[in-house]
């Protein structure tokens, strides 16, 4: 990170909004800083392939992240769960 600013700090500098790009850049770096894991699943169909995404919690203690770090962190993992599909994930994001 350029000047301790996380990506998605530096993604609404240049455009002076958060967008959804934003966002994708903050899980990703709460990937990088070991709080999430980001987990590819194939599922086989008749004609091709199913791929999603799941994330999966690493740590509990949110303490260390900037506060809307830990807003997003705490919004993806609701009600206890350990491990969020992107499908649900949109769902509670919208």
């Amino acid at each position: 990170p350029i000047q301790d600013l996380s990506p998605s700090e530096i993604g609404t500098l240049v455009d002076k909004k958060v967008d959804v790009n934003d966002v994708v850049a903050e899980i990703t770096e709460l990937a990088r800083l070991k709080y999430i894991k980001i987990e590819r699943i194939v599922k086989d169909k008749l004609i091709g392939e199913d791929i999603d995404y799941v994330f999966i919690k690493l740590k509990e203690d949110s303490l260390a992240l900037k506060e809307y770090q830990t807003y997003l962190f705490e919004s993806i993992f609701t009600n206890s769960f350990s491990e969020k599909s992107i499908p649900k994930l949109a769902k509670i994001l919208k």
